[in-house]
């Protein structure tokens, strides 16, 4: 694989004129202009204030819970968590350190793009040019979610993979980086696996590498994620974070949950002209020119959009397209495309990002209006820009300035509170608070039971059990149907009793192979608190 740097590095010492202005036009001003649109555009979700919650805890000896009374995993990307961590640990301060932290991931990965896997400077100016119209890329190159991670990630894995070096030690490396990203968010296993399976494949084949060899390999490789599960057994009685549970045992027939797929997919095409496209080119070059390894990676990015479907997308609209679209990059940025080619594609990109209603190159900050369809798929980043974003965050107290702040700490009075915006509550509430997260993301009772099939995407109402509220608050089980009694004292005695507790372990065996299954039953509910 060709690198930029040889290309740099002559245009550094006393390469043409020429050579030097297409060099700052094609590749430094682009970039300038995108870190530009991504300070401009910066802001963080209140889901991401849901991890906050958790390591503020932390960091003032509560332990890695969201309520402190319990322990409950309620992120889904420990290696992101654990990164932001350790960045607040020494800045004591969240809106900022996060901010540049998600900054810094995204545009460090678009550097390796343009100086690693990019084969000359139009190629490059043609990565930036996708990358800088697409509007699911740009809105989550921050957001405080795991994404500027993910994005990191899998362009160093690109780069190992592209050498085309076959040897069981490269191997390694790659599945250190997939073990890396899948410990960052687990379904992103699913755009590593043909990759992996391939040169798994290809090893055992040309340099007969045995099986044993090769798995021993990957068991090593992915020994922090293994880590991580052994961790998340004992510590949080299983080994899948808290909202895979509440998201997965909906009871929402899958024709249903496919449905609200597509409508993600429509979404998308409705309001982002670029980021969709763009992956369905980067499938077909990879096709046209037959190259194995683009063929395993955009293999990747096919499964990923099928997973999509399965889940039936998700809330935040273009969120879970933002990793294959850069995945798609990648792809496009190592074939060998021709000068002409690259710059009219580069053009097009530029033409049809200018042409979407909410154009990502002409963000209106003042303009908050809503992209909101009846699936229930929104702009979040429009939605909590003016409270939120960095911009004007910047001009206010550092801190986001809005109404679910100013609720959070109006709630500090309290013991108990019932609420479905439970990051920006729960981090402003503060420990002392118990919050009910009525959607059961960070409720692992809630989380268990079967939601309304009514519910908006991601956003899945379970209501309230009769006799939840007067259990919590009274702290006895004074729920009033048997099975739902029997459910709260399993998990009562997994997220709260001693750790190394001998029932406890007990319980954590029998809930994790579904013996306690039959006890999640339809709850009689009261109307959602809004």
């Amino acid at each position: 694989m060709n690198s930029l740097y040889p290309e740099i590095s002559s245009i550094v010492h006393n390469k043409t004129l020429r050579e030097r202005l297409l060099w700052v036009f094609l590749v430094v001003l682009p970039m300038l202009v995108l870190v530009w649109i991504f300070i401009k555009a910066a802001w963080l979700s209140d889901d991401a204030y849901i991890t906050f919650r958790t390591i503020d805890n932390f960091l003032n000896g509560y332990g890695l819970r969201w309520n402190v009374a319990e322990r409950v995993q309620s992120f889904t990307h420990p290696l992101w968590m654990g990164l932001v961590m350790i960045a607040v640990f020494f800045t004591r301060e969240f809106y900022l350190t996060v901010t540049f932290l998600s900054l810094a991931c995204s545009i460090m990965a678009i550097i390796l793009v343009i100086w690693k896997i990019s084969p000359g400077i139009w190629v490059s100016f043609l990565a930036i040019a996708i990358l800088i119209s697409s509007q699911a890329f740009v809105d989550y190159s921050t957001s405080g979610l795991e994404n500027p991670l993910s994005f990191l990630l899998i362009a160093f894995f690109a780069i190992l993979f592209f050498k085309r070096e076959e040897s069981l030690q490269s191997f390694g490396w790659l599945c250190f980086v997939a073990g890396l990203a899948v410990l960052n968010r687990m379904d992103m296993i699913l755009l590593y696996l043909p990759a992996l399976a391939w040169t798994a494949f290809s090893l055992h084949r040309k340099s007969k590498s045995t099986l044993r060899e090769l798995a021993g390999m990957f068991i090593l490789a992915f020994t922090p994620f293994i880590l991580w599960e052994i961790f998340s057994l004992i510590y949080y009685g299983f080994p899948f974070p808290n909202t895979a549970y509440a998201k997965l045992s909906t009871e929402i027939p899958a024709e249903i949950l496919r449905h609200k797929g597509r409508y993600y997919f429509s979404d998308s095409i409705t309001h982002d002209y670029v980021t969709l496209p763009i992956i369905g080119l980067a499938i077909i070059l990879s096709i046209y020119f037959r190259g194995s390894r683009s063929l395993t990676l955009a293999g990747g990015i096919c499964l990923y959009l099928l997973y999509i479907i399965h889940i039936g997308g998700d809330f935040m609209s273009g969120r879970f397209f933002s990793v294959p679209f850069f995945v798609a990059v990648l792809i496009i940025s190592q074939l060998p495309v021709r000068q002409w080619f690259a710059a009219l594609l580069a053009i097009g990109a530029i033409g049809a990002g200018l042409l979407m209603p909410k154009p990502v190159l002409l963000y209106d900050m003042d303009d908050h209006a809503l992209i909101w369809l009846k699936s229930g798929i929104m702009d979040e980043r429009r939605f909590y820009y003016q409270c939120a974003g960095f911009l004007p965050v910047l001009n206010k107290s550092l801190e986001p300035d809005c109404k679910w702040v100013k609720e959070g700490k109006d709630m500090r009075e309290e013991n108990l509170v019932i609420t479905q915006v439970i990051g920006f509550h729960g981090f402003y509430a503060g420990p002392s608070v118990h919050i009910v997260d009525t959607f059961g993301l960070t409720d692992p009772f809630l989380g268990r039971l079967p939601s309304d099939p009514r519910s908006r995407i991601g956003h899945f109402s379970r209501g309230m059990p009769a006799g939840y509220e007067a259990t919590l608050r009274q702290k006895e089980n004074l729920l009033e149907y048997p099975k739902h009694r029997k459910l709260f004292t399993v998990i009562s005695t997994i997220t709260r009793d001693p750790i190394f507790s001998v029932k406890r372990f007990k319980e954590i065996v029998k809930i994790n192979v579904g013996m306690y299954d039959h006890l999640a039953v339809n709850p009689a509910v009261r109307p959602d608190i809004e």
